[in-house]
């Protein structure tokens, strides 16, 4: 759809010479996995794997060393594999196996031409304190929501785009951009909402996104709540958040 800030960090970590594996942190829906998969069609090998389906998992639970780990993906997804090819792994969904994080470091230390991308929701939260995080064998990289700028750039504002980034700020385009960065407040930052008010330029067409991404959250809960009673908490500040849009919330009004 459009070129994301994130996709240029990508880029940039492919080409350094000392790389380590990468993980993506950010909330669900904002578009780690469609970013990744749009950023393999550069390789001549790609391999994609969802660690909540138990067949992906398992070669990871079964660990021994890295080469024969590479061998057993390879064959389970019956491509061939071609050392000197370039090489994408792209492991999603890691928090359902934290053992799995820690792998990645033997990636770096024994296999440093195979790119390895990995993604998870936020895993600081999900992880547990006892679990071994390969500190200084692995990079970071936080995808966020689209923001203002890629939202112009999505719609096609090209003549806001270009006052938007120019310094200082021409008086003249004032009003036009704020009345567009009041409609990105309005429809938010999550790439699929984006994309489809590009598509439609249809405000009201979005309202089955909206229902969608907010029970993909509701539904998703139970993987970060540690009780029954914080599962109701969180459910309940999904649900009633948007009334509350514009109000000082208090604890004890919560």
């Amino acid at each position: 759809m459009f070129e994301r800030n994130a996709s240029k960090e990508l880029q940039k970590w492919a080409l350094k010479s000392e790389r380590k594996p990468l993980v993506l942190r950010g909330a669900r829906q904002v578009g780690k996995t469609t970013l990744v998969k749009l950023f393999a069609q550069q390789f001549k090998q790609y391999l994609y794997l969802n660690l909540e389906l138990p067949t992906d998992r398992k070669a990871f639970e079964d660990f021994t060393t890295v080469d024969i780990l590479l061998e057993t993906l390879f064959l389970q997804k019956e491509i061939f594999y071609v050392k000197a090819e370039r090489t994408l792994i792209f492991i999603d969904e890691i928090q359902e196996l934290p053992a799995a994080l820690n792998i990645l470091r033997y990636f770096y230390e024994h296999r440093p031409d195979i790119h390895v991308i990995a993604a998870g929701s936020l895993l600081e939260s999900l992880f547990d304190r006892t679990s071994s995080f390969p500190v200084g064998r692995v990079e970071y990289l936080v995808v966020r929501p689209v923001s203002f700028n890629e939202f112009l750039i999505a719609t096609s504002e090209k003549m806001a785009v270009e006052y938007y980034n120019k310094i200082p700020f021409a008086d003249l385009a004032y009003e036009k951009v704020l009345s567009l960065f009041h409609l990105y407040a309005i429809i938010g930052g999550m790439p699929e909402i984006i994309k489809e008010y590009a598509s439609t330029k249809n405000v009201a067409a979005l309202k089955n996104i909206y229902d969608s991404l907010i029970q993909a959250y509701l539904d998703d809960v139970e993987k970060y709540a540690i009780s029954s009673a914080q599962t109701n908490y969180l459910r309940h500040a999904i649900q009633s958040v948007f009334i509350e849009a514009g109000k000082r919330i208090t604890f004890a009004g919560f």
